[in-house]
């Protein structure tokens, strides 16, 4: 479905029901793309635990190397979790 200029200035309350449906799927649609595109799992590693894994130590490691800020160009948190990018920490720590 195209969004021409009209249909966009159309109130929510005047479309029909197969319209409402065509316009929610294609911003899902979207919406699942984006978000694929926003974390590759190949760069970015999600939580603490999983960041331990990666450096080869401790949880309670991690919280400290993050409370003290040496890695933070490389942390995103999106809701409750923390994000870590991987070439960044290792450019960072010089690993």
């Amino acid at each position: 479905m195209e969004l021409s200029e009209s249909f966009l200035k159309t109130p929510l309350a005047e479309l029909s029901v197969k319209d409402f449906v065509s316009l929610l799927k294609e911003y899902q649609g979207s919406y699942e793309t984006s978000s694929e595109q926003l974390f590759d799992e190949d760069v970015w590693v999600s939580g603490y635990k999983n960041l331990a894994k990666y450096l080869h130590c401790s949880v309670p490691t991690v919280c400290r190397l993050v409370k003290t800020g040496k890695i933070d160009p490389a942390i995103r948190k999106i809701g409750a979790t923390y994000w870590f990018n991987k070439n960044k920490i290792r450019d960072l720590m010089k690993v």
